[in-house]
């Protein structure tokens, strides 16, 4: 059978968003990738067609054509100096405003837009739903709610699925909790933790989400939903942390510490009733990040 190459318009090459790129440009897709900081991000791209446009999302999106697939994944986040609130409004906002309002005009049979599950704010719940509260309590979260209810409002005109993301592991992507936890693994330094014995499945990992959205553009849902990601077979949160520093050996302690936060899992009923997608475990996605994470710092460091 012959392959039908799909047009899909990625926006954001960040660590999502470059690694969809280079995912589905070597797959033979045509890509367009819209960002404001051009290609550097994207790795090296020596196949496939892709188009590069420099553009701040912000402003309405220049006459790029009509696309089967529109991958919404530039955003702003928090990161060691925060952003102001107005950058948060004219990243996160805007930008899918923008974004909602070129779909509109040029008709995409799907937009898939990356938001987090850092909309629900403080949870109370042990075990979070996409029917969970919304409790918005910083820019981030909110910035990204105000994305969904912005796609949701165009639903009549093309379909729309939420991706909630928890973090997203994958090579050089130290930002997310576990990566923290193997920083200061490889640093020797203590790791601090609470709740050890709670559930623990708060986490995916490129591949897989490439695997999800790559199943979404052939059978894409109607109208709009919102599904959140997360592993299966949830370990407990001490457990999670013996995997990351399990092959590291670099004499860190682990040390409990006292805490009122609470700990909550992410259910995964929807992903799989409802769209069929079986995520990878918790334990592999760790252990892959895990090893991925030291082959590319043995490569760096010249070993």
């Amino acid at each position: 059978m012959a392959f039908d190459p799909y047009k899909i318009l990625i926006t954001g090459t960040g660590l999502i968003g470059g690694f969809l790129a280079e995912r589905l440009i070597a797959q033979g897709h045509s890509v367009t990738v819209v960002s404001r900081s051009g290609i550097a991000r994207l790795g090296e791209i020596t196949s496939g067609t892709v188009q590069v446009v420099c553009h701040d999302l912000s402003r309405p999106i220049p006459d790029l054509g009509r696309f089967d697939v529109i991958l919404h994944s530039a955003a702003l986040s928090p990161a060691k100096a925060m952003p102001s609130p107005q950058e948060f409004v004219e990243s996160n906002v805007m930008g899918t405003f923008s974004v909602a309002q070129y779909a509109q005009r040029t008709r995409p049979a799907l937009v898939i837009y990356c938001s987090a599950i850092s909309v629900y704010g403080p949870v109370h719940e042990s075990v979070v739903t996409e029917d969970t509260p919304i409790r918005c309590s910083d820019w981030y979260g909110m910035t990204k709610y105000s994305g969904e209810v912005i796609l949701q409002q165009y639903s009549d005109s093309f379909n729309t699925v939420a991706l909630r993301l928890p973090a997203v592991l994958g090579p050089g992507s130290y930002r997310p909790w576990l990566g923290w936890v193997l920083r200061r693994g490889l640093s020797g330094l203590e790791i601090p933790i609470y709740n050890p014995q709670a559930a623990f499945n708060n986490v995916t990992n490129l591949h897989e989400v490439f695997r999800f959205v790559a199943q979404l553009m052939e059978r894409p849902p109607k109208s709009f939903d919102v599904v959140q990601m997360a592993a299966t077979e949830s370990i407990t949160i001490i457990e999670a942390v013996q995997r990351v520093l399990g092959p590291v050996q670099n004499g860190s302690r682990i040390v409990e510490v006292d805490s009122d936060r609470e700990s909550f899992s992410l259910s995964i009923e929807k992903l799989w009733n409802s769209y069929h997608f079986k995520p990878d475990t918790t334990s592999a996605i760790i252990d892959r990040y895990v090893q991925e994470m030291l082959e590319s710092q043995a490569v760096q460091d010249g070993r």
